[in-house]
C-alpha cells in the first residue's frame, strides 16, 4: 500500500467532506460441518478375535467418537450396510444435502472388512463425490478389506487408515479420531485432547494398575473412559488422584453405559500430576 501514488513518499493525503467514503464488511462464518459414518454390517464383521467380534467393537468405537469426540456442532448421520453398497450414492443427496444444505466439504467415513459385490461401484461413484467435494475417509479393517477404498480416500481428498481386526488393537480408535482432529476446519478448543489410549488384557480377578500424567494446562473437564468386553457387573474402576482422593463408577461424576460397554469417570477440575 505504501507504494500506492496517494501513499509514496511519506504522503498521506487528506480526506475532504466531499469525498465520499464506503466501507464493506463481510461476515466470515465457518459453515456447520456434515459428517456421515457408513458402516459394514456384514456376516464377515461378525468374526471374533479372542472372543470379541468385530461388530461389537466398531459400534463401541462409533458410539464414543459420535458421543466424545465429534464436537456438538457437526451434523451427523450413519448409514449401515451389508450386501447393498448402493446406499453410498443415494447418501450424498438424503444426508449431506437434507434441509436444503450443500454437500460441498461434507465428511463420510466408510468402514468395512470385505470386497464391494454390487452396483455402482466405487470408481462408478467416485466422480460424483467428487464433483460435490465430499471427502471420503476410509478404514480398512483386516486385510480382506477392499484396496479400492485407499484409492477411494485418496481420490476424494480423505485419509485411508487400516486397523488389523485383532481384540487389542487401538487403530480403530485412532483412525475415527483422526478423522476430526486431521481436519483443517475443524473446531480449535471444542476437539478433546487425548492423554491416553491403550489396550490390555484383564483376567478374572486380576487388578491392573496404570498411571496418567495429567498437566495443569489440561486439566480441566477431564474424562477417563473404560471400554470393556464382558459382564460390568464384574469390573471394578477406581480412579485414584495424586492426592489419594479414590472416585469410582458408582461415584456422582461416574456413568456406565451398559449398551456399548463403557465407563465413563469426568471431572470438572483434576489434580495436577500423576493419575492411577
Amino acid at each position: 500500500m505504501r507504494e500506492h501514488a496517494d501513499f509514496r513518499n511519506g504522503n498521506s493525503p487528506a480526506i475532504t467532506d466531499s469525498q465520499q467514503m464506503k466501507t464493506t464488511f463481510r461476515l466470515v462464518q465457518a459453515k456447520n460441518q456434515r459428517i456421515t459414518l457408513v458402516l459394514d454390517v456384514s456376516g464377515s464383521m461378525k468374526m471374533t478375535s479372542n472372543g470379541v467380534k468385530r461388530i461389537d467393537k466398531l459400534y463401541q468405537t462409533a458410539a464414543y467418537f459420535l458421543l466424545k469426540v465429534v464436537p456438538e456442532k457437526y451434523h451427523v448421520g450413519i448409514v449401515r450396510f451389508s450386501s447393498r453398497a448402493a446406499t453410498v450414492a443415494p447418501l450424498v443427496k438424503k444426508v449431506l444435502e437434507a434441509n436444503g444444505g450443500s454437500s460441498s466439504g461434507g465428511i463420510l467415513i466408510l468402514v468395512s472388512d470385505g470386497e464391494e459385490n454390487e452396483s455402482p461401484s466405487m470408481a462408478q461413484v467416485t466422480p460424483t463425490l467428487i464433483r460435490k467435494e465430499v471427502i471420503v475417509h476410509t478404514i480398512l479393517i483386516s486385510d480382506k478389506a477392499d484396496q479400492k477404498m485407499i484409492k477411494l480416500a485418496t481420490a476424494t481428498g480423505g485419509k485411508a487408515f487400516f486397523d488389523s481386526g485383532s481384540y487389542d488393537s487401538t487403530d480403530l480408535q485412532s483412525a475415527f479420531r483422526s478423522t476430526i482432529i486431521d481436519d483443517d476446519e475443524g473446531a480449535p478448543g471444542i476437539t478433546p485432547v487425548e492423554l491416553l489410549l491403550e489396550s490390555i488384557s484383564v483376567r478374572a480377578k486380576e487388578e491392573v494398575m496404570m498411571f496418567v500424567n495429567v498437566d495443569s494446562s489440561v486439566g480441566r473437564d477431564t474424562e477417563f473412559t473404560f471400554t470393556y468386553t464382558g459382564n460390568a457387573f464384574n469390573l471394578h474402576v477406581v480412579v485414584m488422584s495424586p492426592s489419594g482422593r479414590n472416585y469410582t463408577a458408582n461415584g456422582a461424576n461416574a456413568h456406565t453405559n451398559r449398551v456399548t460397554k463403557q465407563v465413563t469417570i469426568a471431572f470438572n477440575e483434576t489434580e495436577a500430576s500423576s493419575h492411577k
